[in-house]
């Protein structure tokens, strides 16, 4: 029971240990590389495709990778587009455009939260 446990918190937490150890830092050398809409566009294909692949994994392995890619996406995104909301907004609404990007984000941390304490049991009463 410790192992499953352990392997679900790794596969839970996967996505912030990509964004913080990789995704941030390549958000730069991306940005110079592709400008930021450029990279923009890379890390939303990345955030289309490893939902799907995360349907598609056969083991916990696989999971935990697909996250980790997931989390480099998230990280170098979550880098950019404050930077480029505060580049194009104009002078009067530029706080309020990054901090709307900052809230949504943390409420959809707390809608993924609540969706994972609804379905916590699950597996317990599917016997």
């Amino acid at each position: 029971m410790a192992d499953r446990k352990w392997k679900v918190g790794a596969i839970n937490g996967a996505p912030y240990i990509g964004a913080a150890l990789i995704g941030c830092w390549v958000s730069d050398p991306l940005n110079n590389w592709f400008g930021r809409r450029g990279e923009i566009f890379i890390t939303s294909i990345i955030l289309i495709l490893t939902p799907i692949g995360s349907g598609f994994s056969q083991n916990w392995y696989q999971l935990f990778a697909i996250r980790l890619v997931l989390g480099i996406g998230m990280g170098a995104k979550a880098a950019t587009v404050p930077m480029y909301a505060a580049e194009l907004s104009p002078a009067v609404v530029r706080g309020a455009l990054v901090m709307g990007w900052q809230l949504w984000t943390a409420f959809g941390i707390f809608i993924g939260t609540c969706a994972n304490a609804v379905v916590k049991d699950v597996s317990t009463y599917a016997k």
